[in-house]
């Protein structure tokens, strides 16, 4: 938990939604009708960056489709791996954070000799984007090789302008690392999310989609080696991000089986219908069931999406050159990453994936245009088109350049402006030092204090006294579970009832305290509690004391033996 001494890796996604919870309380609806509400600038800055790179009218595509693919998103929520703005998740923040960034990288390139300290602020949003989602990181390569293909004549500028990029993005992250630092003895915060990523190639058969159809065993695995699932994951993510497009057309022959039943519902569900269209395409959706054959109904809408996308790519690089081909490198540069780290396809595709669909729109709106222009031999209006003259910076510097750029720095503003991006990235930190903590050693001892006067038969006092455990938090989402029933995302269905519920706290996991039955139980959302049981690789609970009841909760059955490791019943 933020404030808590604990270390996270999302500390800034952390920091939002404690002001989100700050405002709205434990609403699950009310936080994310905000959350949605701030993140509707999501297609606005689509539409800007999209109007940039070409035409209003590919922003205004371009916009319209991230939209739908939103909407599309939260309705197919429990079928496929996504995010989308109503879930607590960073991939949109992420989204969000990259497409001003390129922004940022479009505004600098375009006017090189303009106020250079700027480029400091890209730094700043990168450093500020990694405490939202580690892997954003990649974003500081990506620009300094990016902008070395653009500015290679320039070597002193180049140099310039990297060193100001590198040290905005420090100056932000210094004070978090610092703080980190402190508590770990490490300045990377990242350490125990990369130790976590390092088993995936020590311990585990991290297999690739292809792969993991043939059900090799891990022996087999070894033989194949590691670098044949870098380009597997690579290419899994690409396919991947090609599904946010249609994958089949159904309108004409839905129309045809319209003519026979008559049915208008039956009519919207085969030819529109969002779980209809998954459905149709599932092999496409689950990947490891998937043969590897496209199926002819889809040919033609995956040649028409790669022709649009095409045209897209095209008709950019014709405006902007270079330029144009900077979020391409984005792309790519994601997606080995993700391969590189064993990882590929689902929501984690979607931080980069609108990039296909600012090219698209691009695509779609050219040929628009050219059908318009064909069937009725008249001009587009200027304000749908805008200009089709750019700045192709790189390779056409000399058009715009008469003289090398070599643009003064001032120490007072190269100051200020550090000074000022030092500050904003002790923002957290700061507040951390001025908000008490909410749980320390004195709540636990007054909480375990309590419990023990409480429990008349001294059970948990000399369960105490033989090696348990007593972890404070808050108790969030409890629910309970008879025997066989479960989460489909759990590994093992126990064969006991239970009540389960989300510890967050200076060690925060999820706690299951076995129950013979339901009974007349009631427990409560959101309160303060001290568990009791044995720790291992997990917490397994003996009691629950819930402070705002006033009351303890055994696991039922108790062991015949109150010692750890607790049996299950």
């Amino acid at each position: 938990m933020l404030f808590s001494g604990y270390v996270m890796h999302k500390p800034l996604y952390s920091a939002f939604l404690a002001f989100l919870h700050t405002i709205a309380g434990q609403e699950f609806e009310r936080i994310a009708i905000i959350q949605s509400t701030i993140f509707a600038i999501f297609p606005v800055l689509i539409y800007l960056l999209t109007k940039r790179l070409y035409s209003p009218l590919a922003g205004i595509v371009a916009a319209l489709l991230v939209i739908f693919r939103e909407a599309n998103a939260i309705i197919l929520t429990s079928r496929i791996s996504v995010s989308h703005p109503r879930q607590l998740m960073t991939e949109t923040p992420s989204m969000i954070g990259i497409i001003i960034i390129v922004l940022m990288v479009f505004i600098w390139t375009e006017e090189p000799n303009k106020k250079i300290l700027r480029i400091m602020f890209i730094g700043c949003g990168i450093g500020l984007l990694i405490q939202i989602r580690n892997e954003m990181v990649f974003l500081l390569p990506v620009i300094l090789l990016f902008t070395f293909l653009i500015y290679y004549r320039f070597p002193k500028y180049w140099l310039k302008s990297s060193a100001l990029l590198v040290a905005g993005f420090f100056l932000f992250v210094l004070p978090w690392q610092i703080r980190i630092l402190h508590f770990t003895g490490s300045p990377i915060w990242m350490t125990r999310r990369a130790d976590s990523i390092l088993t995936r190639f020590q311990n585990e058969p991290a297999l690739s989609p292809e792969i993991q159809q043939e059900n090799l065993n891990p022996e087999a695995e070894n033989q194949i080696g590691t670098l044949q699932y870098i380009p597997s994951h690579f290419i899994h993510n690409q396919k991947q991000a090609f599904l946010i497009f249609p994958g089949a057309f159904r309108f004409v022959d839905s129309l045809i089986g319209y003519a026979v039943h008559g049915n208008t519902n039956r009519l919207w569900n085969h030819c529109c219908s969002a779980e209809n269209y998954l459905d149709r395409l599932y092999d496409f959706w689950s990947w490891q069931k998937w043969d590897g054959r496209v199926q002819r109904e889809s040919m033609a809408a995956i040649l028409i999406t790669l022709f649009f996308i095409s045209v897209g790519i095209a008709k950019s690089r014709e405006k902007w050159g270079m330029r144009a081909l900077f979020p391409l490198l984005i792309v790519f540069a994601f997606y080995l990453l993700l391969s590189v780290f064993r990882m590929s396809g689902g929501r984690r595709v979607q931080v980069v994936d609108w990039i296909w669909i600012m090219y698209f729109s691009i695509g779609l709106s050219q040929f628009a245009i050219w059908v318009f222009q064909f069937l009725f031999s008249a001009k587009v209006p200027r304000w749908l088109i805008g200009t089709r003259k750019g700045n192709k910076g790189d390779f056409s510097i000399r058009q715009t350049l008469k003289s090398p750029i070599n643009p003064s720095l001032h120490w007072k503003s190269t100051f200020s402006v550090s000074l000022l991006i030092l500050v904003f990235g002790a923002t957290v930190p700061i507040i951390e030092q001025i908000i008490p903590p909410r749980y320390t050693e004195e709540t636990l001892q007054a909480q375990i204090n309590t419990v023990l006067m409480l429990d008349t038969s001294e059970i948990l006092g000399e369960f105490l006294d033989n090696g348990g455990v007593a972890q404070q938090g808050k108790a969030l989402y409890p629910r309970y579970y008879t025997a066989g029933e479960g989460e489909e995302s759990d590994d093992i269905i126990r064969q006991f009832g239970n009540l389960r519920f989300y510890l967050a706290g200076p060690i925060s996991q999820e706690i299951v305290l076995p129950l013979t039955d339901k009974q007349q139980l009631e427990f409560p959302n959101y309160r303060d509690v001290l568990v009791i049981g044995c720790e291992d690789e997990y917490l397994t609970p003996l009691a629950i004391y819930v402070e705002s009841e006033n009351s303890i909760l055994f696991r039922d059955p108790l062991p015949e033996e109150l010692v750890c490791p607790l049996p299950d019943p």
